[in-house]
């Protein structure tokens, strides 16, 4: 057998070298049993505007007060910054109070995950106690998630947390919808701790649809920080907030491990060092408990 010359071998070796270091760029492995997250469908940040950065959505504030009774508004709003991030802020004078509306280009579906962070100036706003902190159902209805005297709930049903947050607590939520069939399916919440670890707070078992997303046009709408006009005499709103992070995953029901990686990253590599030996190069690092790949 005819031996290859010296260089030429030394070139085949730095080629497939060069080979393996642009497909292990391009795909990165893998370890066994790695958690994958997939992207969410919409994201906002508050970072000096309203835009998605995924862009299929749209969250507009509603209208100026003063407005007609029952019609929600915003009587100030702006954007600005704490220890907590970036935020947008409200305050409204309406008996239903005032935020966001959340619209879609595409359903959010049945089944879905959505993260939110946000405070309120108010946990228990009306003679009952109620301050709407979501409406699913484009205000039809009496249905949706809330809190009440500082616990968190789902209405109607007596899913709701066993602690009290008191008013101004940046909450950190997210909340999971899995569709059980037809209108039904079960929604879950869960808070994310100082120390970014996941506590499931309650699982309502939704019957009638209540926590089901609205269609409008061909997506969905979706009501942040404002009541319904159903029981709009009752001022079960919040007068002012902020929000500072919203994601969804749309027709998505997160696992908790895909959700424990979406609101904790791992941390980047450590300590890490480089040696070039004959052509190739030679890395080490500390590896992080959670990565996915590097």
């Amino acid at each position: 057998m005819t031996s290859l010359p010296a260089t030429r071998s030394r070139l085949a070796l730095v080629s497939i070298a060069a080979v393996v270091s642009v497909v292990v760029a391009l795909f990165p492995m893998l370890p066994s049993g790695a958690v994958v997250v997939p992207p969410p469908t919409m994201s906002f940040a508050f970072g000096g505007d309203l835009t998605d950065s995924v862009g299929g959505a749209t969250l507009s504030p509603v209208a100026a007060c003063p407005q007609s009774s029952g019609t929600p508004c915003n009587s100030s709003s702006n954007f600005r910054s704490d220890i907590n991030g970036s935020f947008w802020q409200w305050t409204s004078t309406a008996n239903v109070g005032g935020g966001l509306r959340l619209t879609t280009s595409a359903p959010v579906g049945s089944t879905y995950t959505m993260a939110i962070k946000f405070s309120f100036s108010s946990v228990s706003q009306s003679p009952t106690g109620y301050s709407k902190i979501i409406d699913y159902v484009n205000r039809t209805s009496d249905d949706g998630f809330y809190f009440q005297n500082g616990r968190l709930l789902f209405y109607p049903g007596g899913s709701r947390s066993t602690g009290i947050y008191p008013a101004n607590t940046v909450m950190d939520l997210v909340t999971v919808r899995e569709s059980t069939g037809g209108r039904t399916g079960t929604f879950i919440v869960y808070a994310v701790g100082a120390d970014k670890k996941l506590t499931k707070i309650f699982t309502y078992n939704d019957t009638t649809g209540g926590s089901l997303p609205a269609a409008s046009g061909a997506g969905s709408i979706i009501g942040l920080f404002h009541d319904d006009s159903t029981t709009a005499s009752r001022n079960e709103a919040t007068p002012s907030g902020r929000v500072y992070d919203l994601k969804v995953w749309s027709n998505r029901a997160l696992t908790e491990a895909q959700l424990q990686q979406a609101v904790l990253p791992p941390e980047a590599p450590v300590a890490t060092t480089a040696t070039a030996e004959d052509a190739q190069s030679t890395g080490s690092w500390n590896a992080a408990d959670e990565a996915t790949g590097y």
